[in-house]
């Protein structure tokens, strides 16, 4: 079952951003947003508070956002894989 969100120009735009996961690293993070989007669910990463700093690059925890329509289902994906359906 793929999830079909209206996307505006901007390919990786998540509107109303609901947090669904924290990585511990960037990469970490990447390979959440890969799962996701084999799902057909949008993502964006952003630098967990307190870890907003250039300096870090790839070190420190992300938050993993999807938009508040897809926060169901990314749950589901994350933590039973596939949905069902």
């Amino acid at each position: 079952m793929r999830l079909r969100l209206r996307r505006d120009r901007r390919e990786s735009a998540v509107r109303d951003p609901v947090k669904v996961a924290t990585a511990r690293n960037q990469p970490e993070a990447e390979f959440i947003q890969a799962l996701l989007r084999e799902e057909g669910v949008p993502s964006m990463l952003r630098r967990s508070a307190g870890f907003d700093v250039p300096d870090f690059l790839a070190v420190g925890p992300r938050d993993v956002l999807v938009p508040a329509a897809a926060a169901d289902l990314a749950r589901q994906i994350l933590t039973e894989g596939r949905p069902q359906g």
